[in-house]
């Protein structure tokens, strides 16, 4: 398929039911396809843009090693809204921005309330990642909850 040439992988014919290669795919039960990246392709705006048109995308970055966690959201080919957190900027660090989901306040208010007084956890990092699982049905931690099959890509 095009998205998969664009990201410079080929579809194989080997499947695993977990999230252990550089790049996988699946559809999951919400009808999303997911396209789960462990490695050095860097999806760019442009790329994001060209994969929205005509229907939507989220996007979900984590790092744990950083504590960086971030989520957007894309429709027709246009950015609608991100949420940001980078513990090196402070446990508290949020940023966000665009046309936020209803349920986002809520969560960060709780998340925030949460992290009172506590630093060997950090809650605020947990926020994007609520929001991609709440919508997309994936939890990049419990991959397998979710998932029954990934087909196994490859660079090209």
């Amino acid at each position: 398929e095009d998205i998969y040439k664009d990201l410079g992988v080929e579809l194989t014919d080997r499947t695993t039911a977990y999230a252990e290669y550089d790049v996988q795919t699946t559809t999951l039960d919400t009808g999303y396809h997911l396209l789960y990246i462990n490695d050095k392709i860097d999806p760019e705006d442009v790329l994001i843009q060209k994969l929205s048109q005509g229907g939507e995308l989220y996007g979900l970055y984590i790092n744990e090693t950083m504590m960086v966690s971030f989520v957007s959201h894309w429709k027709n080919g246009q950015a609608s809204w991100s949420v940001l957190h980078n513990c090196q900027e402070g446990v508290e660090h949020l940023v966000a921005k665009g046309d936020l989901p209803e349920d986002f306040e809520n969560l960060r208010i709780e998340k925030l309330e949460m992290q009172k007084g506590v630093t060997d956890v950090d809650h605020i990092f947990e926020i994007p990642n609520e929001l991609f699982s709440s919508r997309v049905g994936f939890i990049y931690y419990r991959p397998k909850d979710s998932i029954e099959n990934y087909q196994i890509l490859e660079r090209i």
